[in-house]
């Protein structure tokens, strides 16, 4: 009887080890992945491209431009968002497969981490309508498994508690407020409110959610 019960605790010992090594804000992320079903929405956008949907083209031609990447360019320039970066790449998030992926995607060449300079990037014109595309995407998110998923990592996934916990620090909303000094950002930001998408509900209830200081958004003239 001693050695079972010397045995089961052996046992339940490794199986603890094991999940304190798979212990990751990478994994979490790809779990993020699969219960969103992110992968249908990047093949339903390779679809729309490939069947030459208007609203996906200017949204490719947008993303591609110079001012989505001024964007990110003025994001880098933050010290908050380096030290972001740095955290989450610290704590299993493989940031530079993920972004070079996005460069691969938007033709922008290779990807340097933040304090190196990126890649230049060519101009195109500015899209239209995407209320009709946002539904679209958005609709292939079981939301109601997401929400599920989200509240069960949140109550017991240690890595998903770090991650909240950094969110909500003052220096991730200095991030938001570095952006709301970028052009670029307010503009491409403007133009999705413009068209009908509701993004600043979105950003009250993340903003509420983190519980930041400051809840109030720049309002487009």
């Amino acid at each position: 009887m001693k050695i079972f019960i010397f045995l089961v605790s052996l046992f339940f010992t490794v199986k603890a080890a094991e999940l304190r090594q798979k212990r990751s804000i990478g994994n979490l992320w790809d779990n993020f992945i699969e219960v969103t079903k992110l992968d249908d929405v990047v093949k339903e956008m390779r679809i729309l491209e490939k069947d030459e949907n208007t609203d996906m083209l200017n949204l490719k031609g947008f993303l591609k431009g110079e001012n989505f990447s001024a964007i990110a360019t003025c994001l880098r320039a933050s010290e908050d968002y380096v030290e972001l970066y740095d955290f989450l790449v610290a704590n299993g998030l493989d940031l530079q497969k993920l972004f070079q992926w996005v460069n691969n995607e938007l033709e922008w060449g290779e990807y340097h981490p933040p304090t190196h300079s990126p890649a230049m990037r060519n101009n195109v014109n500015n899209p239209r309508s995407m209320k009709t595309l946002w539904d679209d995407l958005v609709s292939i998110i079981p939301y109601s498994d997401y929400l599920f998923w989200f509240l069960e990592q949140y109550a017991i996934n240690p890595d998903m508690q770090l991650l909240i916990g950094r969110l909500q620090a003052k220096s991730t909303e200095n991030i938001r407020d570095h952006l709301h000094t970028c052009e670029e950002y307010m503009n491409y930001r403007c133009w999705f409110i413009g068209e009908g998408i509701e993004l600043v509900q979105l950003e009250e209830k993340g903003c509420s959610f983190l519980e930041w200081t400051d809840c109030s958004y720049p309002s487009c003239g």
